[in-house]
């Protein structure tokens, strides 16, 4: 028989970290300041994106943060969250800031606070994408449409070239 479909709830992680699991490896703690949260949660996750770290950390408070970042690592020990499609395993960053935006604590003003585009940002990256797609296309138009030169570069010379055996009719002038 078929496997069914899990139930939303079997597929989400838990809503809170372990509490019996020591963290003192991440060198901070809730009382630590928010500079050295940043670049320990930013180091543990491995993420780039510091300035969202940072802008967590700065909405949510230290011990929320910290507390997200715990729940990443339990999530990441029991063997992670797909993708949205199944096809591979999120990173810890992607983790991370899924839980986030999924938890019941944060609220939806916090959630706009995190994870807001501009409009001028969301803009440009339509048009980035919009380009890139162009420039795909137009690249696989032209190795269609031009085939490869016969050994013949720049450096041709056409005026030695034997000339081809083409007589053009003479029209009869009566």
């Amino acid at each position: 028989m078929g496997s069914r479909k899990r139930l939303l709830k079997e597929r989400l992680p838990p809503r809170s970290f372990d509490r019996s699991v020591s963290r003192e490896h991440y060198g901070v703690d809730f009382d630590s300041p928010p500079a050295n949260v940043v670049t320990a949660i930013t180091n543990f996750l491995d993420e780039q994106r510091e300035d969202l770290v940072e802008l967590i950390v700065k909405t949510l408070g230290v011990k929320r943060a910290l507390e997200f970042c715990y729940l990443t690592e339990d999530i990441e020990n029991a063997g992670g969250l797909p993708t949205a499609d199944g096809s591979r395993r999120r990173t810890p960053g992607g983790v991370y800031f899924l839980t986030i935006r999924r938890s019941d604590t944060v609220s939806r003003e916090e959630r706009k606070v995190i994870f807001r585009e501009t409009s001028t940002e969301k803009a440009l990256k339509k048009r980035l994408r919009q380009a890139q797609r162009r420039r795909g296309r137009r690249g696989a138009e032209a190795k269609l449409s031009d085939p490869p030169a016969a050994n013949c570069d720049n450096s041709c010379d056409f005026e030695n070239l034997p000339s081809p055996n083409v007589y053009l009719d003479e029209p009869d002038v009566d």
